[in-house]
């Protein structure tokens, strides 16, 4: 029995690191454990798809122009995206066609306004943070990203849209406790609809 559950482990530990270390698009593992404060810790299913849904929870890249502050600041770890970062777990919030302001009372999503995503002028080291303020219309391909779960995230607030042509990575949770979390992140958004 100590065999077998060793074994688990250790297929476990090598399907983590493979995650983290080949390609997204390369990569056919249905699997993605997440240690990133942006989303719950833990295991979710990774799902290819063409059509994206307000909501998703998606993998993509950081755009490449602020790759090396963002790699160099922490923010985000080495990976196989352009600017050698890897990609990140965000909940897709802005799709192409709608508007996006972005100032120092939050973000506005068409109507919706997203009250606990506040700009910060410093990150969690007190270094100057840059955000993406101003207004725009999402052009094809382009969609803005937010943690919903994390108020200090580093998403689209901070670094504009993102590449977000089909086909896109989506990420599920399967554990209870995250699905629980990340449900509870999304009600606090709802209120302020």
């Amino acid at each position: 029995m100590i065999r077998v559950l060793r074994a688990m482990a250790a297929c476990l530990a090598v399907l983590v690191v493979a995650v983290h270390v080949a390609p997204w698009h390369s990569l056919m593992l249905p699997l993605h454990y997440n240690t990133s404060s942006s989303l719950p810790r833990g295991l979710y299913q990774a799902t290819i798809v063409d059509t994206l849904r307000r909501g998703d929870i998606l993998r993509v890249c950081v755009p490449e122009q602020v790759a090396p502050v963002a790699l160099a600041r922490g923010y985000v770890g080495p990976g196989m995206c352009a600017g050698g970062t890897a990609p990140v777990g965000k909940v897709l919030a802005g799709v192409p066609g709608d508007t996006v302001h972005v100032d120092a009372k939050g973000i506005r999503i068409g109507s919706r306004l997203f009250v606990e995503a506040p700009i910060r002028k410093r990150d969690t080291r007190g270094r100057l943070i840059e955000g993406a303020q101003g207004m725009r219309v999402l052009g094809q391909g382009e969609c803005f990203v937010l943690s919903t779960y994390s108020r200090k995230s580093y998403d689209s607030r901070y670094f504009g849209p993102v590449r977000c042509m089909p086909p896109v990575l989506v990420l599920t949770p399967i554990s209870a406790a995250a699905r629980q979390r990340l449900a509870a992140a999304e009600m606090l958004l709802q209120e302020h609809e």
